[in-house]
C-alpha cells in the first residue's frame, strides 16, 4: 500500500486520536481510543 501522507486531525473529547492515511487509491481514516 503506497501511503503518501500521514497526518493525525487531533484528539476529540472522548480521547479518540484521528489519524488520516491518504493514498492514491483511497483514504484511511483511523480513529483509535487513547486509554489512559
Amino acid at each position: 500500500m503506497d501511503i503518501s501522507e500521514l497526518f493525525i486531525l487531533g484528539i476529540t473529547q472522548n480521547n479518540e486520536r484521528i489519524t488520516v492515511y491518504r493514498s492514491k487509491l483511497c483514504d484511511v481514516v483511523l480513529i483509535e481510543l487513547m486509554t489512559t
